[in-house]
């Protein structure tokens, strides 16, 4: 499985990789970017529905506080797998970026 995991690994950084996707991928997974439509949306929701729109705004922070939670302390201690790019014939990284270049 873990040479799998390498080998796909490789795969997408190698025939993939593009800088103008790096920068897009950078801010579609960085949370920071979207703080401002979190809160964007939610106040749209309590605008809308009011009292109801609270509740939704509520019960989604605490599902998604739940999930996260439940996905970082238990299933990731269940699993118990190390990461592909924690190998040694990992080259490093760039710009914060993990990069399989120069790896054969």
């Amino acid at each position: 499985m873990h040479e799998f995991d390498l080998n796909v690994l490789y795969f997408f950084n190698q025939t993939l990789a593009s800088p103008w996707l790096d920068s897009v991928a950078d801010i579609l997974t960085n949370v920071r970017y979207w703080y401002a439509v979190y809160v964007i949306a939610g106040l749209f929701l309590i605008y809308r529905y009011k009292l109801r729109g609270v509740a939704i705004v509520i019960s989604a922070l605490i599902l998604i506080t739940a999930t996260d939670s439940l996905g970082h302390y238990v299933l990731k201690s269940l699993v118990n797998r190390q990461r592909p790019c924690a190998t040694p014939s990992f080259s490093g990284v760039e710009n914060g970026t993990p990069s399989f270049s120069g790896v054969e």
